[in-house]
């Protein structure tokens, strides 16, 4: 009975280190953040050639369209997902990969050509205007 209820106090301790935990994703949340304000990007060439990568730039774009849209498209998509026998029949891990090979392209395209229509042109119109109306360097 000891060594039992010792196993389980062992269990729970290790439980709580558990990279699971709110509070110690929340503590490498912290530890990234603050490394990220500390570090000097802009002297740093490895960061720089990393930024440059066209895969990244095109993330970095599309990020604001994408969090606009990704659930307009993830649950229209999920419903039809879940109304199909065969994809209840599987198992958690092929249901959340098939999710996820279904729906990242459909997201990524939507968010791509709202990017471009809109986003773009917003910003084209934005510089054109700071332009018309800032004040003029000497």
């Amino acid at each position: 009975m000891i060594a039992s209820n010792q196993a389980s106090t062992k269990n729970n301790h290790l439980a709580a280190v558990s990279i699971d935990s709110a509070e110690v994703q929340v503590v490498i949340i912290a530890a990234v953040l603050v490394f990220l304000l500390i570090f000097d990007f802009d002297n740093n060439e490895m960061l720089s050639k990393i930024g440059s990568w066209k895969v990244l730039q095109f993330f970095g774009d599309t990020s604001c369209s994408l969090h606009l849209v990704h659930l307009l498209m993830m649950y229209p998509i999920f419903y039809f997902l879940f109304e199909q026998s065969w994809f209840l029949a599987q198992s958690e891990t092929i249901r959340f990969s098939t999710s996820l090979l279904i729906i990242s392209p459909v997201v990524y395209a939507y968010a791509y050509l709202l990017y471009r229509i809109i986003e773009s042109n917003g910003i084209r119109i934005e510089r054109r205007i700071e332009k018309r109306f800032s004040p003029s360097k000497k």
